[in-house]
């Protein structure tokens, strides 16, 4: 099985009624739709794929000192990834982020698209997974600025 798990930043400034005024309904230079998109693939391994909501992410390391951290992050709308053997992977964001998502696919298949308020800051420590700033572990932050 493979899974594709698109993100997109929605621009809030995105004028619908410009774009098909101007540009037969698309996006243009000066009228994006999205901010910016990422897209990550997983096919190794994977047995099947899960969507849960209001979960709690584990924000896993080291500090450069060799010191381990585990950090419950609540909050999280989360893609889980049950690969073979029991194994899971995860990609997400804060809730407070999302404005909409999408699953469509075969069993052999599965895209989700997941789409991101523009508005709130966020943090991107590890690829897939997107945590608002002001719900970020202050333990992690390296000032406390939020």
């Amino acid at each position: 099985m493979k899974v594709s798990v698109h993100f997109f930043q929605v621009n809030s400034d995105f004028s619908p009624e410009h774009a098909a005024a101007h540009h037969n309904g698309e996006e243009s230079e000066n009228n994006l739709k999205y901010d910016w998109e990422d897209e990550l693939e997983v096919s190794e391994s994977l047995e099947k794929v899960e969507v849960e909501r209001n979960a709690v992410f584990h924000l896993e390391g080291q500090f450069a000192d060799g010191k381990a951290f585990n950090e419950a992050v609540p909050n999280m709308f989360l893609v889980v990834l049950i690969l073979k053997g029991g194994q899971k992977g995860y990609m997400g964001v804060s809730e407070s982020m999302l404005l909409d998502f999408e699953q469509e696919g075969t069993p052999e298949h599965t895209v989700i698209r997941i789409y991101i308020r523009d508005y709130e800051p966020f943090w991107n420590e590890m690829p897939g997974i997107f945590i608002a700033s002001k719900e970020f572990p202050k333990s992690l932050k390296l000032n406390d600025l939020d």
